[in-house]
């Protein structure tokens, strides 16, 4: 027969070691969740990433799929809002501020707003320059005396009218693009001749 306080050092030695064992598992349990979660946070991370790299993707297809008003329109309502006016877009033409409108009409929902001024670059030098432009009609009339005085022809302003305006604008992109005139009509006068050379074929 065991000693009673042998066989009570016993059981308590047993319940120690149940005690650790259990605290060893309680230990492993919350290590594993620990890792589990860990593994959940990266996980997490990784799709976040994953999903802004896929928004950002987005819309940079998004924009690059825009035209070139849209993205402008797009920019003045972001930094301006609907109040654009002290603002003045200059353009090569007018024509492109028709499209430009549509787009602030389409990206505001037909909300009334402040668009900007519109300038072409012609008139963005005219306001800024002393010298003013002259009148077109007038133009074409000096261009038409002049025309008589050198050549002694009887050419009535009503003929003579609708290829002078043509004259000034050749006139008008030789000095646009600062060509040599004389190369210029000089070639022009060279093509004349082939094609007045050419008449019998």
């Amino acid at each position: 027969m065991q000693n009673p306080p042998l066989k009570k050092e016993k059981e308590t030695k047993k319940e120690e070691e149940d005690k650790d064992d259990e605290e060893e598992r309680r230990r492993r349990k919350e290590k594993k969740e620990e890792e589990k979660t860990e593994e959940e946070k990266k996980k997490e991370e990784k799709e976040k990433k994953r999903k802004e790299k896929e928004k950002k993707r987005k819309k940079e297809k998004k924009n690059m799929s825009k035209t070139f008003l849209e993205l402008v329109a797009a920019d003045l309502l972001s930094r301006f809002d609907k109040n654009m006016s002290r603002v003045a877009v200059v353009f090569p033409n007018k024509r492109a501020s028709l499209f430009l409108n549509r787009h602030f009409f389409e990206m505001t929902g037909g909300e009334p707003m402040w668009t900007p001024a519109y300038m072409t670059i012609s008139d963005l030098f005219r306001r800024h320059s002393l010298l003013t432009v002259a009148d077109p009609i007038k133009l074409v009339c000096d261009l038409h005396k002049t025309y008589v005085e050198c050549t002694k022809s009887k050419e009535t302003i009503d003929h003579f009218y609708s290829w002078g305006q043509l004259m000034l604008s050749d006139f008008d992109d030789v000095d646009k693009n600062l060509a040599d005139a004389d190369k210029v009509f000089r070639n022009v006068a060279d093509i004349a001749e082939i094609e007045r050379d050419l008449t019998y074929l």
